[in-house]
């Protein structure tokens, strides 16, 4: 399934917060690899119920490999470099299992409203 190429809306380009600059003066990692965006968030929601992806039941090399196809999908929808890809895998992993989390919260509560 193809993505139409993103259309930048921002007005200026990524700059880091102090703290973050002096992160990756330290450790020489970009921090943009360490989060999601709301874009990479439905993306990942949508991979996970088309690959029925849990984060309970993956092995280390499922993780790297679901990782690999989550960050192609990211540069189909977004277009051609340079798209920041997540490049910890415990980044990924946490927002997995962060996604998991609020889908049983809302499951348990009855909660199926759409807030967004």
């Amino acid at each position: 399934m193809a993505f139409p190429a993103k259309q930048s809306t921002a007005t200026k380009p990524f700059e880091p917060t102090p703290s973050q600059k002096f992160f990756q003066s330290l450790t020489n990692l970009d921090t943009r690899s360490f989060t999601l965006t709301k874009e990479d968030f439905f993306l990942l929601m949508d991979l996970r119920a088309e690959k029925r992806w849990m984060s309970s039941m993956m092995t280390p090399k499922q993780w790297t490999d679901n990782l690999k196809y989550f960050n192609d999908r990211k540069q189909e929808r977004d277009g051609p470099p340079p798209v920041f890809k997540i490049t910890y895998m415990s980044t990924f992993k946490d927002s997995l299992m962060r996604v998991e989390a609020q889908i049983i919260k809302r499951w348990n509560e009855k909660n199926f409203v759409c807030t967004s």
